[in-house]
């Protein structure tokens, strides 16, 4: 499947501030560029590893039609010391979306990525930061953010672990203002110009499937193609469904 689909390759590129950032692009064999997807890990403190079709088993479908997909590991990621770890608290959606800008950036630079059909997609924690992506940056073709955050405020309110946010934030989400308003892609759904497909399981309790309806009607008020996908028997992830 491999040899058919394609290569996998580590790669680093350096994030705006000089930090080396790396992890897995997989790509169809020759030359580019090609069509990039970005798939993002959730977590935020977990990581790709060295392997094909890390984490997501749609990667050598892409590959296999032409795409490539980079796999990002940014701050926050596990396995790379304490300190890098430490990056995602109090800055969700700060320097680790610069990270992952970066490498597109970079993969644009070496003709490896096309800079005009790109897409982005993740789960859970980069459902949420999908969406967030969206908000910040118009170069994107098309979102998939599957499990999302879309209100950190709504969140807190609706998940089993409302610890999440007040850790990661290092917010207090009854302040209604703050890092909940700020990082929270409802708030800035204005900014969407991009194609958007939201999927999520009506039984997550982790991030409530609330969370990917808000952010659509969001987008369909603002004119933007956005389509809306709840599987009604699917927890967290709805990866049973692929």
């Amino acid at each position: 499947m491999r040899a058919k689909a394609g290569v996998a390759e580590a790669v680093t590129w350096s994030a705006p501030d000089g930090t080396v950032i790396q992890r897995i692009l997989c790509r169809p064999a020759g030359p580019g560029p090609f069509p990039l997807v970005t798939h993002l890990h959730g977590g935020p403190i977990w990581s790709f590893c060295n392997s094909w079709s890390p984490a997501f088993q749609g990667t050598p479908l892409l590959v296999s039609r032409g795409y490539a997909v980079l796999n990002p590991n940014p701050r926050g990621s596990a396995g790379h010391g304490q300190w890098f770890a430490e990056q995602a608290f109090d800055d969700m959606g700060g320097a680790d979306a610069q990270d992952v800008l970066s490498g597109i950036d970079a993969m644009v630079a070496r003709s490896i990525a096309d800079p005009d059909p790109l897409g982005v997609m993740g789960g859970s924690y980069d459902g949420f930061l999908s969406a967030w992506l969206v908000t910040r940056d118009e170069r994107f073709a098309a979102a998939a953010p599957t499990a999302p955050v879309t209100d950190w405020i709504s969140l807190h309110h609706t998940t089993n672990m409302p610890h999440f946010d007040r850790t990661f934030l290092a917010d207090e989400p009854r302040s209604f203002t703050g890092r909940h308003v700020e990082r929270s892609p409802l708030r800035h759904a204005s900014n969407v110009r991009t194609p958007t497909l939201l999927t999520a399981g009506a039984l997550d309790r982790c991030t409530p499937a609330g969370q990917a309806r808000e952010f659509h009607r969001a987008l369909v008020e603002s004119n933007v193609a956005s389509t809306l996908v709840i599987y009604p028997h699917v927890g967290h992830g709805v990866s049973a469904c692929f």
